[in-house]
């Protein structure tokens, strides 16, 4: 039998009130080493096999896959809701402290085909990772180093911080 709706709202809210305060306070943490040490953070949501919608390559329900098994109940649509939980926490401190986050969680396709188990990426996968950092990064990399631009950028994404008002300084791409 599956876990139910509340089952699933039970078991990421635990999350939000348990681990997320500690997983907030570690990225900032992170954010802040950086940024003294002269270093520009960028922070990347980390994608999932499991989730909703069907495999395209396997044909298999990606919310019912048993992902424990010790735990038969424990599915994809309760590991894809878990992660959001942390995922969310990543974007919400990237925008809080003006940190470019690039949300590869959302632009990832759910696809065996990129995807050699829940989390680890294929050859394939390993590309469209790249791929899809670099159409988000190269633009804010343009913007803090003209110097280093080589002409115009195809990519229209404004750069997720600096010398801008404040209500553009931060922005999930």
């Amino acid at each position: 039998m599956a876990l139910s709706s509340a089952e699933i709202a039970a078991e990421t809210s635990k999350h939000e009130r348990q681990f997320i305060p500690g997983y907030k306070q570690r990225v900032r943490g992170l954010i802040d080493k950086s940024r003294a040490a002269g270093i520009v953070p960028v922070l990347i949501t980390q994608p999932m096999l499991w989730g909703e919608g069907v495999d395209h390559v396997t044909g298999r329900d990606l919310a019912a896959l048993r992902v424990e098994p010790k735990v038969p109940r424990y599915n994809g649509r309760l590991e894809w809701s878990v992660m959001e939980v942390y995922n969310e926490a990543m974007r919400t401190v990237g925008a809080e402290s003006g940190v470019l986050v690039i949300d590869l969680a959302h632009s990832m396709p759910k696809s065996s085909r990129y995807f050699f188990d829940d989390l680890h990426y294929t050859a394939e996968g390993a590309a469209q990772v790249g791929a899809i950092v670099s159409k988000s990064l190269i633009p804010d990399l343009a913007w803090r180093f003209p110097e280093f631009a080589a002409g115009e950028t195809t990519h229209s994404a404004t750069p997720a911080t600096g010398n801008r008002p404040a209500a553009k300084r931060s922005r999930v791409l």
